[in-house]
């Protein structure tokens, strides 16, 4: 069955579609470009579409409304679609996602905190330099960069969850708590 519907942005944001009865849909993860070249009638017809909606931001097409009923439905949930799944099954891949959640946030926050270290050695480095004090400072900032650099590598480049991270985390972790050590000595305990 086919009808005109009117396929629009708000702000280039979220795309949506109007069927005739007014109804206003999200597209999800359906692109405009996909929704068009999968429901229009013609190849003139999809030009045309895909231009007004560049130009615009909205336009109308001659749809087919079964085509576009099943791009745009939302997506019924995976244990949903497969009832053979039983309950320890689903217990069990519930605490694996638990597991994975747990390691990766404990080296999410090893991460931070090895970060904040750098941070605050920097910021002594800085001060150091400036009160005119003699020291290696440009050794003392490589060592600072070396440890932010590694750091940031595997926050951009890695999953978290991966067996080796949280060794190369704490061994980040050991560099930074020496280097601020050699910044900031612990008070000694007074007798």
């Amino acid at each position: 069955m086919r009808s005109l519907v009117t396929i629009g942005t708000d702000n280039g944001y979220v795309n949506w579609v109007r069927y005739p009865d007014g109804l206003k849909r999200n597209l999800g993860s359906c692109s405009v470009l996909k929704l068009v070249v999968e429901t229009a009638r013609s190849v003139e017809a999809m030009t045309h579409a895909l231009d007004a909606f560049l130009k615009d931001g909205e336009t109308v097409l001659d749809a087919d409304l079964v085509r576009l009923g099943e791009l745009v439905a939302t997506p019924r949930a995976r244990w949903a679609a497969n009832p053979l799944i039983d309950t320890d099954q689903r217990l069990e891949h519930v605490t694996m996602l638990k597991l994975a959640y747990d390691e990766f946030r404990a080296n999410a926050d090893t991460a931070e905190e090895v970060l904040k270290l750098a941070h605050e050695v920097s910021t002594a480095i800085d001060e150091k330099v400036a009160a005119g004090k003699s020291f290696n400072s440009k050794q003392a900032k490589l060592d600072v960069h070396e440890v932010v650099t590694r750091t940031a590598g595997i926050l951009r480049d890695t999953d978290m969850v991966q067996p080796w991270v949280r060794g190369d985390l704490m061994d980040l972790h050991k560099r930074a708590t020496h280097l601020h050590g050699l910044f900031f000595p612990a008070s000694k305990p007074q007798s």
